[in-house]
């Protein structure tokens, strides 16, 4: 049996002098102490069983070098380690062990990167009230890149106009998620690698929104993120630019012109969409209003011209007769009564044209009148409701556009047919 205090030695002494809190390999253990698997194995078990030492191994974790994932339960360390070749196991301190060799104090305005020092697996979550994106989002000078269920942040343009930015916010998150409490309040969720990197001045701030209890993270970003495997499942934001896309592309083909002016795709969407919703009234205005510029602001004006009045008459007190433009919500209504043969006119064309005039209205509300913010679950709520909604209205006109005999043939990608959208 070999020394277990020297093996713990060797094993804190590379954690704290690595690079990257990286793990020593099996293999150069064995050469240090010129020892064979099958004498060193009694004194790891010894030393895994007093949780003293960790094991990493690359048939769980791909590259063991780094401590990516939580500890295995100490049963199943043990077996692996009798069956995984030593190349593929590397060695690291548990909390106690570590601290004997670091002074974990020296890393207290840094807290998750204390977590790291202190043997948290490098991709350990936390979970932060959304509040903590709020800084960076009303800052221009940062950079946010929104996908279905998780984002990006960096700073814009240190080399030019931004350059005279204090180094310690020069911030960059290559990811965050949507996580949720057990209570399933929705929560921003970042892993300790990318936190380990912020400036100390920020990891104290993200560190004041921390939230203390248990967090679970998104299903798809989980899946994505933690597991390294393909989305099953799109958000609505997401469906809703995929349905945009399609109609754009039906329109042209039957009428030679675009419904929309604009279309987005996932590397370029539409600013003021993000799973990172804060419930606030402000923030559902907002939301409320970049909606409405993607719907009935985002009609082509042109796309009518000929099929429906594009202006109409109004008699003024005085007598007089004042021509006014029609809105493109009543152009799309009316456009679509004399399109289509519906069995019941009214239900179906409010089924399509009722979404966009709902966010119209929603959207008056705030232009017209001050409101006191307020923080509630119910904008929450109302959001993913109007997401709900506009899907439904963007999907019947699709497949209504798609019924025609003279619409070109067009590829509805998998997660629309199949339904696979998700909040």
């Amino acid at each position: 049996m070999a020394d277990t205090q020297a093996i713990e030695m060797l094993v804190g002494q590379f954690y704290s002098r690595s690079r990257d809190f990286n793990g020593l390999p099996l293999s150069r253990l064995l050469r240090v102490f010129n020892l064979d698997p099958a004498a060193a194995m009694a004194s790891l078990v010894d030393c895994i069983g007093r949780k003293r030492i960790s094991c990493a191994f690359a048939t769980v974790s791909t590259n063991p070098h780094i401590k990516r994932l939580r500890d295995l339960p100490v049963e199943q360390q043990i077996e692996l380690l009798s069956n995984e070749p030593p190349e593929g196991v590397c060695l690291y301190p548990c909390a106690d062990l570590v601290r004997e060799h670091v002074d974990a104090e020296q890393y207290n305005d840094r807290p998750f990167t204390k977590m790291l020092v202190l043997s948290a697996a490098q991709l350990d979550w936390e979970g932060f009230d959304l509040g903590v994106l709020e800084r960076y989002q009303n800052d221009p000078r940062y950079y946010f890149h929104f996908y279905d269920h998780s984002g990006s942040l960096s700073i814009r343009d240190v080399d030019g106009a931004n350059a005279n930015i204090p180094e310690r916010d020069k911030v960059f998150l290559q990811s965050f998620g949507v996580g949720y409490t057990e209570e399933g309040t929705r929560l921003a969720v970042v892993f300790l690698r990318y936190l380990s990197d912020l400036s100390p001045e920020h990891q104290q701030y993200w560190n004041s929104f921390r939230y203390g209890g248990k967090v679970k993270l998104h299903s798809e970003y989980y899946r994505s993120s933690y597991l390294g495997e393909w989305p099953q499942y799109v958000s609505f934001i997401g469906a809703i630019l995929a349905e945009m896309r399609l109609i754009s592309e039906l329109t042209k083909s039957l009428y030679g012109r675009e419904l929309f002016r604009e279309t987005y795709d996932d590397d370029h969407r539409p600013p003021g969409f993000t799973p990172f919703f804060r419930p606030t009234l402000k923030n559902f205005n907002d939301f409320v209003l970049a909606m409405d510029k993607l719907l009935s602001e985002n009609l082509n004006y042109d796309f009518f011209r000929g099929k429906v009045p594009l202006e109409t008459e109004r008699l003024r007190e005085d007598g007089k007769v004042v021509v006014e433009r029609r809105s493109t919500i009543s152009l799309l209504d009316e456009w679509l009564r004399k399109m289509v043969r519906w069995k019941n006119e009214d239900e179906a064309a409010a089924t399509i044209v009722g979404p966009f005039r709902d966010v119209r209205r929603k959207r008056q509300a705030p232009a017209h009148k001050l409101q006191e913010n307020e923080y509630s679950k119910e904008f929450d709520d109302q959001q993913h409701a109007i997401f709900q909604q506009v899907y439904l209205a963007l999907m019947h006109l699709r497949r209504t556009l798609a019924a025609n005999p003279k619409a070109a043939k067009i590829n509805v990608p998998d997660f629309l047919k199949e339904g696979k959208i998700a909040f």
